[in-house]
């Protein structure tokens, strides 16, 4: 069984596929995710449906406009007006994800992203060792010193959703 996790932004795409307890982790420029992974995707998942194997591919998607509000009281208004640009910007590309797999019928969680966990602080993103404390105590194999922050947060994701807050099948819905 396949689970990918993906943390839409305006620049690169993080991307965690989690399969036979190894986890692998990249970022992708837009075009790149759009027209080589996703359809490898979809290419992956009609093979899986002609073996009837339907359940074997899960993708979460990071959907950050799923929250109610985001609030800076301390910043200057130009701060914030940045701040609301880039985070509508990451939400448009996001949105773009799921349309896209909808389209070609793959199946897809869109989650909210990571607010509680006890591998990190809630207002904080997650660092390598958090990642890595993670990754050890479920027992996954990963093979990467380093990571940036779209491959953690997209990693994160898809280990959160699949280990600490499983969703409940009937959660899952073809798009």
């Amino acid at each position: 069984m396949k689970k990918i996790g993906i943390d839409p932004d305006n620049k690169f795409i993080g991307c965690a596929i989690l399969e036979d307890n190894k986890l692998e982790i990249n970022k992708y420029s837009i075009p790149e995710f759009f027209y080589d992974i996703i359809p490898s995707w979809k290419k992956e998942y009609d093979q899986l449906c002609e073996e009837h194997r339907f359940g074997d591919l899960s993708i979460y998607l990071e959907g950050g406009w799923l929250n109610k509000y985001y609030y800076h009281s301390t910043e200057s208004l130009m701060i914030v007006n940045n701040i609301a640009r880039k985070i509508g910007m990451n939400h448009q590309v996001g949105i773009t994800i799921e349309e896209c797999l909808k389209y070609l019928g793959l199946i897809c969680k869109t989650v909210k992203p990571v607010q509680d966990s006890k591998y990190k602080n809630p207002k904080e993103k997650i660092t390598h060792l958090q990642l890595m404390k993670m990754i050890n105590d479920y027992g996954i194999e990963y093979n990467y010193d380093r990571s940036n922050q779209d491959e953690r947060d997209s990693a994160f994701l898809l280990l959160h959703y699949v280990f600490e807050n499983v969703p409940k099948t009937s959660d899952f819905t073809f798009l």
